[in-house]
């Protein structure tokens, strides 16, 4: 890939799950952050932008449907 890495944040509560996914996405040149929660995931939403957002549904802190429609209100470019 040349130019910009594409941002990529991945919410899952399992920290295997976090592992394994980051570092492929990282091996296939995309930038990754991770959160285990839906707090953590909005805090990181509201420090920076991300191209995609990777949404585990079943969060300690909720359900990841619930965030949907409100991250795509606060950040419309994102899928």
């Amino acid at each position: 890939m040349s130019g910009p890495k594409p941002k990529v944040l991945f919410v899952d509560d399992e920290e295997a799950t976090r592992f394994g996914f980051s570092r492929f996405l990282h091996k296939h040149g995309y930038e990754c952050k991770e959160a285990a929660t839906l707090a953590d995931a909005r805090k990181a939403v509201a420090a920076q932008s991300f191209d995609v957002v990777l949404l585990d549904l079943n969060l300690p802190d909720g359900h990841g449907l619930d965030w949907i429609e409100p991250l795509h209100t606060q950040c419309p470019n994102t899928c």
